[in-house]
This record gives structure tokens, C-alpha cells and sequence, in this order.
């Protein structure tokens, strides 16, 4: 998974191939998206944030509460918003 700020995007990529891309968003001014090289560490198809109270379906942790998950806010309000840092598809 490549995940890049500039071009706002996530891009999965099997032996050096683009399988898909999809368009994401990141945390905010305050509270930004830790940048540089991570593993998945766990992975939680129901989960909810313990800190915000808030849905992340589907999150792949990498770097302690920060993810790559769903978010309907994302879905709905698009770049008119960000995450509490993690990556929001």
C-alpha cells in the first residue's frame, strides 16, 4: 500500500503493479498524519475510536490509533473536512 499526500491518494500495489487506486484524506493542521515508512499491525473490520467515538470501518493500523479505514464523513463532505489523522478513504 503507497499511500501519498501530494496526489491525495492510496494506491495498492501487488509485484511493483497498481492494482487500485483510491482517492483519501488526511488529519488536519492539528492533528496530522504521522509521514514514513509503516507495517500493518493489526487490522479491525468493525472497529470504533475509542477517543472519538466515531466509526472506522474496515481500519488497518499502522502507527498506534492512526489507520487506513472507511469513513462515511469522507464519503459524504469529501476534502471539506479532514481525519483526527488517520487516512480516510
Amino acid at each position: 500500500m503507497c499511500v501519498d499526500k501530494t496526489s491525495r491518494s492510496l494506491r495498492w500495489v501487488v509485484d511493483g503493479t497498481v492494482r487500485t487506486r483510491l482517492d483519501v484524506r488526511f488529519g488536519s493542521d492539528e492533528l496530522p498524519t504521522r509521514e514514513g515508512a509503516f507495517s500493518v499491525l493489526s487490522k479491525s473490520r468493525d472497529h470504533v475510536s475509542s477517543l472519538y467515538d466515531t466509526p472506522m470501518p474496515f481500519a488497518m493500523f499502522f502507527s498506534g490509533g492512526q489507520a487506513v479505514h472507511y469513513s462515511p464523513d469522507f464519503a459524504a463532505t469529501g476534502y471539506n473536512g479532514a481525519s483526527h489523522g488517520c487516512v480516510n478513504v
